[in-house]
């Protein structure tokens, strides 16, 4: 699911910048190759984990194969349809994240200050917070817990990690456009998985780390194709 979500993203990114605000591309077919590649990146490095369970399961082995068929099919159809929802539509929200930035940048607004990045970023925290508050209210009606002493520290690390990388994102958004910038951003699926090689050991499988170093190679082919092909 995560590899279809960030192909989403990819997609409806490049189709923002090249059929909404109509940015220019060196050569359309080289573009959507790169972004193919990129994609096809994406999903290696995703199957990466899951060759590591197989080989820690031993699925050559046909009983575990026939319980893990029976375990897919025994899977209730409505939860499947909620997650391939779910994943659709976070793709295609993630994709579109950086759009209302074009339309600001690109308005007489926009166009008067010298960081329209910065004044953006005014009201995309107040949009943060109120989605914040919504969440904790549902959380408190729901009577879950939310453990905020525990997750205080943490959270608030995470989202500062989160809001200087999205930071970085509206600058490559402005400076590369929506079809180039932000697809590349998606790149950072090789960091996530180094640090589950090298810090979690979530990978350690000969042939799962292969797998990822190939989809790694396969994700810098695929940007630099992207870069070549659609930067003009």
């Amino acid at each position: 699911s995560c590899t279809v979500w960030a192909g989403v993203t990819v997609t409806v990114s490049f189709i923002w910048g090249s059929c909404v605000f109509g940015q220019p591309l060196r050569s359309m077919l080289g573009s959507i190759a790169g972004l193919l590649v990129l994609f096809l990146g994406i999903i290696g490095a995703a199957a990466s984990s899951n060759v590591q369970r197989c080989q820690r399961r031993g699925c050559e082995d046909d009983e575990d194969v026939e319980g893990q068929a029976r375990d897919v099919t025994g899977r209730s159809a409505v939860a499947k349809s909620k997650g391939l929802l779910s994943m659709l539509i976070g793709g295609l929200v993630n994709g579109s994240l950086n759009a209302p930035f074009e339309q600001f940048a690109a308005s007489d607004t926009g166009r008067a200050v010298s960081s329209p990045e910065f004044v953006y970023l005014l009201s995309f925290v107040l949009g943060a917070a109120a989605c914040t508050v919504a969440l904790l209210a549902v959380a408190k009606a729901r009577g879950r817990p939310v453990h905020g002493r525990v997750l205080l520290a943490p959270g608030v690390l995470t989202g500062f990690y989160w809001a200087s990388g999205y930071m970085c994102a509206l600058y490559a958004t402005k400076y590369l456009g929506n079809n180039v910038g932000y697809p590349l951003c998606q790149t950072s699926i090789i960091i996530s998985g180094l640090w589950g090689i090298l810090y979690y050991k979530e990978i350690t499988a000969g042939l799962a780390i292969g797998t990822f170093a190939v989809s790694v190679a396969l994700i810098l082919a695929g940007a630099a194709m992207l870069a070549n092909w659609a930067l003009v």
